[in-house]
């Protein structure tokens, strides 16, 4: 994991008082970087003007849940008192999964303005997921969860039973089904069952070949997602309200599988 410095200024109190007396003629004072990962201590430093486009490179375990806090305040500052802060530097910063050697190109994991707040969490997605995933999903753009490609790896990583753990026989299928069924709007149907058992799901070999869904709450398009689930051979939406012009039919797929 590679976390770089973009940039940094001197944090402004916003008031008339502070080009009084020398104010922002005064050094800013050095804010520190602390990361923790799993509760663990990682890198502690303190970030200084030349860091400017400076990067460091820290090793964490696969999947880490980390926090990382850079200082935006000295503590003194108050609304009554705007003159007892002290100046200190406000720190842009990108985070990045992997570095050159690891992944030929980092994946930008964040980037955030410590200005806006002190702390940010985020968890390190498991390299089996960059692994398993590249043929399903853009996995330069895998952070963050927007979209439902992306939001199932959100879920599949909030689920921690294994049945969708990444080195799984069938996680690639049940990445597939997620993706799906967010794209429908229909996470109410998922769980950390075997996705055979789920709702409306018919499977051979523990892929999934029919799906007829019953629930009325669904409402979107088709969605491009259908296209993963390789071995699907019939697909009954008639109980969902979908935005599209087709009849009330169960559809029937051909596959070559």
């Amino acid at each position: 994991m590679e976390a770089v410095i973009n940039g940094y200024w001197a944090w402004q109190c916003g008031q008339p008082e502070c080009n009084l007396n020398g104010w922002r003629a005064e050094a800013p004072k050095k804010p520190y970087l602390d990361l923790e990962c799993n509760g663990s201590p990682v890198l502690t430093i303190d970030i200084e003007e030349a860091m400017a486009n400076y990067s460091e490179t820290v090793f964490v375990i696969d999947g880490a849940n980390c926090t990382l806090e850079v200082q935006n305040a000295t503590g003194m500052e108050t609304f009554t008192y705007p003159l007892q802060a002290e100046p200190i530097w406000i720190v842009d910063y990108t985070i990045f999964h992997g570095n050159q050697n690891s992944l030929g190109e980092p994946v930008e994991m964040l980037t955030h303005q410590s200005s806006d707040s002190e702390v940010v969490n985020f968890e390190r997605i498991p390299d089996c997921y960059f692994r398993k995933l590249h043929n399903l999903t853009n996995t330069k753009q895998m952070y963050p969860s927007v979209g439902p490609r992306n939001e199932a790896v959100e879920w599949l990583l909030l689920d921690d039973g294994r049945n969708s753990d990444c080195e799984g026989q069938f996680f690639i299928e049940r990445y597939k089904l997620v993706g799906f069924m967010l794209a429908l709007n229909l996470s109410e149907l998922l769980s950390r069952k075997f996705h055979c058992l789920w709702e409306g799901l018919v499977c051979s070999d523990s892929y999934a070949t029919e799906i007829a869904v019953q629930n009325k709450g669904a409402v979107g398009m088709i969605p491009n997602e259908i296209g993963m689930l390789g071995r699907l051979e019939s697909l009954d939406l008639c109980k969902i309200a979908l935005k599209s012009n087709a009849n009330c039919d169960t559809w029937k797929f051909q596959n070559d599988n």
